[in-house]
């Protein structure tokens, strides 16, 4: 249930935006597409798909927490509760809430060339995770999740703005 090693998507970005090599104006947005999509945010996402479970035994009715910095074009800190609430030889499911506040500082901000993006969103989202028994291995997620905030635009010829967000994802592996 430990993810070691993802590969592809830097190459991936790399073949897609080939042609833009000589564009010295693309290389912000290139940046940012690898920071939010690349290896290393690829890496992370897809081991926090494993960190739902607890490290000790737990008995169904049992709560756990984990806290989470979140890659991607969007960075958040989330917090996630878990618990146990059922389980058999053949699967257990664990229902969710979790709660999420956008990760603010220049390393969170999205440079695209022209415009500089920055979010301010916070939320919350509830779901339900099935393992199988006794491996633990995904069998089927279902998440809701809603933010609502900010998106702070600015740049060299573009006003600055500030566009309120509202959105609600519902993510089913």
């Amino acid at each position: 249930g430990e993810m070691l090693e993802f590969s592809g998507a830097d190459a991936l970005f790399d073949k897609m935006l080939e042609g833009f090599k000589d564009k010295p104006e693309m290389a912000a947005m290139e940046a940012t597409i690898k920071k939010g999509y690349g290896d290393t945010a690829m890496m992370q996402t897809v081991r926090n798909m494993w960190g739902h479970l607890p490290k000790k035994p737990v008995r169904v009715g049992d709560k756990w927490r984990t806290s989470l910095d979140l890659p991607g074009i969007v960075r958040l800190k989330t917090n996630y509760t878990y618990k146990l609430q059922s389980r058999n030889a053949e699967q257990a499911i664990i229902s969710t809430n979790s709660t999420a506040r956008s990760i603010s500082g220049k390393s969170s901000e999205m440079d695209l060339g022209a415009v500089k993006i920055a979010y301010e969103l916070s939320g919350h989202g509830d779901g339900n995770i099935i393992v199988t028994q006794p491996g633990g291995i995904l069998k089927q997620s279902t998440q809701t999740f809603q933010l609502k905030g900010v998106m702070h635009m600015e740049g060299n010829s573009f006003p600055k703005m500030d566009v309120p967000i509202s959105t609600k994802t519902k993510v089913t592996t």
